[in-house]
């Protein structure tokens, strides 16, 4: 049985369509993500999970019982906000023990509990600490004990992460994996941060525009998006346009073509291909797998790895490659170099590279 299952949930808010027909499941000690962009549906979904919204349509299923229109205090859920909403007054042990003294338990089972808590989220010797005195990511696992004191089958976290700087935001990210993988607490979280959600999730809801895009694993959505959002949107991505012809592909303003018998793709037409910077090789010799040629615009060390522009028709493709790899090829800017997509994902795309273009970045896909 599922911990957690919503099916066909809509909200409107006024005109405007906040979530869109969502169905999805959380398995018992899962730990899943809701990703997407600002004003996706995201934070709209988790609400009506916790209670906090009421749907239009559908309904929110809780260990097999429909909670659709149970109050959220009956739900069992606990629910950690990205802006800690912490007691300022309290001092670190009175904000993880306020919900236990609200249920009115004996002081003595608070007492216990909270330094239970307060080892499993390493908070040692901060217990008389006020907020004010903690960091951002004290603050948040503050947050994160005030939620489990009350033991709830589930827990909701909605950008958890979203107001803490990038290191303490990664820092985090481990941190919470590594406290699922002890309390296995089936857990829902809200990030529009891509490496956040495969880094950590077990299971992650693309949502795009109020809809579920695609439902995966990190490896299946990365690997193999089923829409240009998500190929778009978890990871970074080459927009590329060419002509299908004969099952060969030939790519806009490009010299070459690629073999696309494998693909499942018609026969003929205009096709949009997303490429992902660490699935382009590159050469100095024209070569069957690397027939694009291109040159060398800029090139920046990325610590493992080296990031390159190479310009090929009127277009610029980015390019990730290992670092000693890239190294022993003795490349420099303006050179000449030969291209090849090691896999690539292929889409009808009839309005051409530049409406595509324009439309992913209006929707945050591409910077």
């Amino acid at each position: 049985m599922a911990s957690i299952m919503v099916e066909n949930l809509s909200k409107r808010f006024g005109n405007f369509v906040a979530v869109d027909d969502v169905s999805f499941r959380a398995e018992e000690g899962e730990l899943v993500a809701l990703l997407g962009p600002s004003g996706s549906g995201k934070s709209t979904i988790l609400r009506m999970i916790a209670g906090l919204e009421i749907p239009d349509r559908g309904k929110t299923y809780l260990y097999g019982k429909d909670v659709t229109h149970t109050v959220s205090r009956k739900r069992k859920v606990g629910f950690v906000f990205q802006h800690y909403a912490l007691f300022k007054h309290m001092t670190v042990e009175k904000n993880i023990g306020f919900g236990l003294e609200i249920m009115k338990k004996k002081k003595d089972f608070i007492k216990d509990k909270v330094e239970k808590l307060i080892n499993l989220v390493n908070l040692n010797g901060y217990e008389s600490h006020f907020p004010a005195q903690l960091s951002g990511g004290q603050r948040q696992r503050v947050a994160l004990a005030r939620a489990l004191a009350p033991e709830p089958k589930i827990m909701l976290l909605d950008e958890p992460f979203g107001s803490l700087d990038a290191k303490i935001r990664e820092n985090l990210a481990n941190w919470i994996r590594d406290l699922h993988q002890k309390i296995n607490v089936t857990s829902v979280f809200v990030t529009h941060d891509q490496n956040e959600a495969i880094k950590i999730a077990d299971k992650i809801v693309a949502i795009n525009r109020g809809k579920v895009d695609q439902i995966g694993t990190a490896k299946e959505v990365y690997e193999h998006p089923e829409t240009k959002f998500v190929a778009s949107f978890i990871g970074n991505t080459n927009v590329i346009v060419g002509k299908l012809h004969d099952h060969k592909l030939y790519i806009e303003n490009m010299a070459g073509e690629i073999p696309t018998k494998s693909l499942k793709a018609p026969k003929n037409g205009s096709m949009v291909l997303l490429v992902r910077p660490e699935d382009i090789l590159i050469s100095k010799k024209k070569t069957r797998e690397c027939p694009i040629k291109g040159t060398i615009k800029d090139i920046y060390y990325r610590g493992s790895a080296y990031e390159i522009n190479i310009l090929t028709g009127d277009i610029i493709i980015n390019v990730v490659e290992e670092k000693n790899r890239f190294q022993k090829k003795k490349i420099a800017n303006n050179a000449t170099v030969y291209l090849g997509f090691v896999k690539y994902n292929i889409f009808n795309a009839p309005e051409g590279r530049k409406i595509i273009e324009e439309k992913l970045s209006q929707l945050g896909y591409l910077e």
